[in-house]
């Protein structure tokens, strides 16, 4: 069985509790989370997840954080979760609304 790995960028600790609850599924595996943006782009270039899960402050993602997408040979997938309307923006080009929690885990496993 094929499984999603996913690092897990935080700021508030109730965020990260809900989305590790959600990513218990067998074909999730959690690799990390960090609530520090320095410390998460660190952790995500040693352990190359495919799915970087990121809640968003003030409606956006840290410049930190997209500049993943500059470096060579990064591939994973950005989602980011807005936590005032609902919302998962995919860095790939799509962009999803969440109407349910399993909405989240449907996205990872893609």
């Amino acid at each position: 069985m094929v499984s999603q790995r996913v690092f897990v960028v935080w700021v508030n600790p109730l965020f990260r509790d809900s989305v590790l609850i959600l990513l218990r599924h067998p074909q999730v595996e959690y690799v990390g989370a960090a609530n520090n943006e320095n410390e998460a782009v660190d952790s995500i270039l040693d352990m190359e997840p495919d799915t970087i899960l990121v809640e968003e402050t003030d409606g956006r993602i840290s410049a930190t954080i997209m500049n993943l997408f500059e470096r060579p040979g990064f591939s994973g997938r950005l989602v980011s979760l807005n936590l005032r309307d609902n919302r998962l923006h995919v860095y790939q080009r799509e962009e999803w609304t969440a109407h349910h929690a399993d909405d989240l885990l449907h996205l990872v496993l893609r």
